[in-house]
């Protein structure tokens, strides 16, 4: 049995309606309705009964509701599980070097959302002339180094960022 199929049927389950179920998983409701009809096939019984344009739920349907739940709950959560160690993973400290004056400001936003989302990251900003940000980098003084061109950029690793100045 699919999640996909069960999160189908919850939903149903839950409006009380195909279309108002079909609106809310933005899918057509023809679709929808032949989703349902696999999913009782595959569990060979009837899950609802019409009455009407509104569906109500056989005791095996609501018995597959409660489970639906359940099931749907805890898969939520374990993502949330990985989602929370995915950024636990992200911590430390890093130690940046930037040119004075503008290239800092530049780059203090997105510092600034990155602690944001990872707060077990720390960071310390050094900043000093290009000459200053090659002798750090390649003395293992600073973790990342912020240089303008032309800057010899002799062995040190190179990712060219493009600041947009707007407004």
């Amino acid at each position: 049995m699919e999640l996909r199929l069960l999160k189908y049927f919850w939903t149903v389950a839950t409006a009380g309606t195909v279309s108002k179920a079909a609106e809310q998983l933005y899918i057509t409701q023809p679709t929808l309705s032949r989703q349902i009809k696999e999913l009782e096939r595959e569990l060979d019984t009837q899950l609802f009964m019409r009455d009407g344009k509104k569906l109500i739920l056989t005791e095996d349907g609501q018995f597959l509701k409660i489970k639906a739940e359940e099931i749907l709950q805890l898969t939520s959560k374990t993502v949330q599980v990985f989602e929370d160690r995915k950024n636990a993973e992200l911590s430390g400290h890093l130690t940046i070097g930037a040119l004075e004056g503008w290239t800092t400001s530049s780059i203090a936003k997105t510092l600034q959302r990155l602690t944001n989302k990872y707060p077990s990251i720390t960071l310390t900003i050094l900043s000093g002339n290009a000459d200053d940000i090659k002798w750090k980098i390649d003395n293992g003084l600073v973790d990342v180094g912020f240089l303008l061109e032309p800057t010899s950029t002799e062995n040190i690793m190179l990712k060219k960022l493009v600041f947009l100045n707007v407004g």
